[in-house]
């Protein structure tokens, strides 16, 4: 009878799991090592536009704060006569359209739109060729309208078909100075 001898070392196991352990624990922090650097680099970059954000807003609200007081001292600035002149002016169109629109008949009006500068274009209703004609002369002859000129003239009939209305596209010009010297804030 023989007996077996092995001289070679029998194999550990739990030897191999542990390094193996280890090198999924080592490989593990270090992406976090990576994960945690990167964050704390992007953030600290955000902090440091920030931060000169906040300064380069500080230098300026110093410099309006500045401007201000010399506006403040001076008592009327560009700045004023400006807002002065766009108040001007939005009382100037007001007053046109209510001069445009008091001459329209009732219900009329289906679309008005107007420009600073000295147009309104008005979209209405009217139920016969003699009321738009009626109303353009009435424009016409108004103080401070300069030219009103009929773009586009359609006819609607009504559902039934036994009545008639026309649609009026007007041009209207004015003279903005008119209503300005009649009521403006300047």
């Amino acid at each position: 009878m023989q007996v077996d001898i092995n001289l070679l070392p029998k194999k550990r196991s739990g030897l191999r799991s542990s390094k193996v352990a280890f090198m999924i624990v080592i490989t593990l922090f270090m992406f976090c090592s990576i994960g945690i650097g990167s964050i704390y680099y992007i953030s600290s970059q955000n902090i440091s536009q920030l931060e000169a954000d906040y300064k380069a807003h500080q230098s300026q609200t110093e410099r309006l704060q500045v401007q201000l007081s010399e506006i403040n001292e001076n008592g009327s600035s560009s700045v004023g006569n400006e807002f002065e002149s766009l108040v001007g002016t939005r009382v100037e169109t007001i007053k046109v359209i209510d001069h445009i629109l008091k001459r329209l008949p009732a219900g009329g009006l289906l679309n008005i739109s107007y420009a600073e500068d000295g147009n309104v274009n008005v979209m209405a209703s009217f139920k016969s060729l003699e009321d738009v004609a009626a109303y353009q002369k009435q424009l016409v002859q108004a103080e401070g309208m300069y030219s009103i000129e009929l773009l586009k003239l359609n006819q609607q009939e009504s559902e039934d078909a036994s009545t008639k209305s026309y649609i009026a596209n007007l041009h209207v010009k004015y003279e903005p100075l008119q209503y300005l010297s009649q009521g403006g804030t300047r």
